[in-house]
């Protein structure tokens, strides 16, 4: 029935009418020529599935390995498909559809859509990538059927094209588009794209990987101005305590061995002291922070702060917003959580008060990671930094609380976020 059907040999509303293998013949030349845009790899996915089985059914002179070539195309058209309809439902900021497809190429994650710095350990590798792929495209049945034409050896041939196409989709694609407005894109831009979207082309796999690395913090660049083992070594997981409910220390660098003031009281007795010492504060904090925390030719802040991070552009400096972060977490709980959370750091054999804190470490890392996005909001270490800055945290709920008469547990006090400046904070810290 397949040999003596006729259709339209470029299956559109022009062209003569042959019979169907000259069709598919036709489809096979046009794909040659245009590649990744070709009729054959725009075609839906359960109809390019059945077309795979035609092409042994009626036997034609095409070369097994070009078939082979085609369908490892149409899987890389099909990923960036999915991408940019996503896009295109995007709702305003939420990134958490992109989740599945992240998990593509990342191993671990801090929150939805924020992976994981784990070092050599970071990237999906092969198998685990090709488990997730029927997540990320969708368990549907025609997606289940394309994906059992892949031998493993196929599968492990196209997970760094995979990975790489995701990665440009999803980092550097800023809004919806059609994919072959975005392969165009890409080719144009990307090194890599052209072996990337060539399945014949051999893609050299040190180079994808520093691409897929790229978004993390080049701890290797701040490293070369460091000393390890001086005071300018901050970059352990023993945090500066808080000093007031807002934060670290204004007035002077809190992590543990640094003797670095920031406060100068020189000048308080003048009038405009306190914002001359404001200044000041900023100031040296920014000196220091970008010696000991800042990438070399990255970090330019004005106050010492962490810059906003957007992949795929890395984080500038290696610190990030943890002790605020912390704070904002907190003034969302309500008494009876704040309550569970202090009780838990003073009985951690109580399992509720355990899950309570368990619960609080990773509010801290949402917020830290998906809401604030300041620093390096990749870190694998900000559970074990949270959990480092909590007892000073509950320490300054306490001295707060009862320098304004309330309880001395801390969970009655509110924050005030007109309170979170260098003045005020610099004279709440003189005052204690």
């Amino acid at each position: 029935m397949l040999q003596k059907c006729r259709c339209r040999e470029t299956f559109s509303e022009i062209g003569p009418w042959v019979a169907y293998p000259k069709a598919l013949l036709w489809a096979v030349k046009e794909w040659e020529t245009v590649g990744v845009d070709s009729w054959i790899i725009r075609y839906p996915l359960a109809g390019f599935s059945q077309i795979l089985r035609w092409f042994d059914i009626v036997q034609l002179p095409v070369d097994a390995a070009k078939i082979e070539v085609i369908k490892n195309t149409k899987l890389i058209h099909h990923v960036v498909t999915i991408i940019m309809d996503g896009l295109l439902r995007e709702n305003h900021s939420d990134k958490s559809w992109t989740y599945p497809s992240l998990q593509l190429v990342y191993s671990g994650f801090n929150a939805s859509g924020i992976p994981c710095d784990l070092g050599a350990d970071s990237l999906m590798v092969n198998g685990k990538c090709w488990d997730k792929l029927e997540i990320a495209l969708g368990p549907r049945q025609d997606v289940k059927r394309f994906l059992s034409f892949f031998n493993p050896q196929a599968r492990e041939a196209m997970v760094s094209r995979i990975q790489l196409v995701t990665f440009w989709a999803l980092f550097t694609q800023k809004g919806h588009t059609t994919a072959k407005t975005f392969f165009a894109n890409i080719t144009a831009r990307e090194p890599l794209a052209t072996a990337c979207l060539d399945p014949r082309a051999i893609l050299p796999q040190d180079e994808v990987r520093k691409v897929l690395m790229s978004i993390f913090c080049d701890k290797a660049r701040l490293l070369k101005n460091l000393t390890t083992g001086s005071q300018e070594d901050h970059l352990g997981t023993v945090m500066p305590p808080f000093a007031s409910p807002f934060g670290a220390s204004v007035l002077r660098c809190g992590f543990p061995g640094c003797s670095v003031d920031f406060f100068s009281p020189n000048n308080l007795n003048k009038k405009g002291a306190e914002e001359t010492a404001a200044r000041g504060i900023r100031m040296r904090r920014a000196e220091h922070f970008a010696r000991v925390y800042g990438i070399p030719g990255a970090f330019d802040s004005q106050t010492g702060l962490p810059d906003l991070t957007l992949a795929p552009k890395a984080p500038t400096s290696y610190h990030n917003t943890l002790h605020i972060s912390t704070a904002r977490a907190w003034s969302r709980l309500t008494l009876d959580q704040k309550q569970g959370i202090i009780s838990g750091s003073q009985d951690p054999r109580a399992s509720s008060n355990h899950d309570a804190i368990v619960s609080f470490v990773a509010d801290v890392r949402h917020e830290l990671c998906a809401n604030s996005r300041w620093g390096n909001i990749y870190s694998a270490t900000i559970d074990d930094e949270v959990r480092t800055i909590l007892p000073s945290f509950f320490e300054a709920l306490s001295v707060a609380s009862d320098k304004m008469g309330l309880n001395k547990s801390g969970v009655e006090y509110v924050h005030d976020w007109t309170e979170n400046t260098i003045v005020r904070k610099m004279k709440y810290e003189l005052g204690l």
